[in-house]
């Protein structure tokens, strides 16, 4: 449970993009928002017109920020760009068909999926050029706690990616390897965070596939 005056984070996908229509692995390979991506952060810009963000962070890939830009259209914000705030890297197979990719690595995501403790899983690669979980996690919850010590008391719109978002809820409790989906959320997607910069509270999640 936070205690004191929290941050209260909300951890946006972004809309989608050109290598989500594609089904292209994207992870850091960048790739521009499509028309239909652009409709998405459009409609999450209304959805969130009655907040009162003080802050905004994206990873600094284009469909974050882009997302990032259209959602604050009209506010005197400007979007704060963080490396760290990218998607898993996925190696060698970044930029590649999705499908290709999953019927490469069949028989590892068997493993990871069947053999693997919860422990287990945080640390695994299913390729040696990938990120791990534990990776992924330590470079993004860094960030989110210094976010939350630097705005106490204020909301702050955080734009990010599926598997990183995917990654914070499990670590957060909303849900397990086991039953939240590798989706996690979907495009346009978002969870409601509170935090004081320590302890990481899920207050709602839209667009989650549990």
């Amino acid at each position: 449970m936070v205690s004191g005056k929290a941050c209260t984070m909300y951890l946006v996908r972004h809309g989608e993009s050109e290598a989500n229509a594609k089904h292209i692995t994207q992870g850091h390979t960048d790739s521009p928002l499509t028309e239909k991506g652009e409709k998405e952060a459009e409609q999450l810009r209304e959805t969130f017109a009655d907040i009162n963000f003080s802050a905004v962070y994206s990873s600094d890939l284009k469909r974050a920020t882009r997302t990032a830009d259209i959602i604050i259209a009209g506010r005197k914000l400007r979007v704060k760009t963080l490396a760290g705030l990218r998607e898993k890297y996925f190696g060698d197979f970044e930029g590649k068909d999705h499908a290709e990719f999953v019927k490469t690595l069949k028989s590892e995501f068997y493993t990871f999926e069947n053999e693997l403790g919860e422990e287990e899983m945080w640390e695994h690669k299913a390729h040696p050029s990938m990120e791990s979980d534990a990776e992924l996690f330590a470079r993004a919850i860094e960030i989110l706690r210094d976010i939350a010590s630097r705005h106490t008391g204020e909301t702050v719109l955080v734009v990010g990616h599926r598997y990183l978002i995917r990654m914070l809820l499990v670590s957060f409790g909303y849900g397990a390897y086991k039953n939240l989906k590798d989706g996690a959320l979907n495009l346009g997607g978002y969870a409601v965070v509170e935090s004081d910069g320590t302890v990481f509270t899920v207050r709602n999640v839209v667009g989650a596939e549990n």
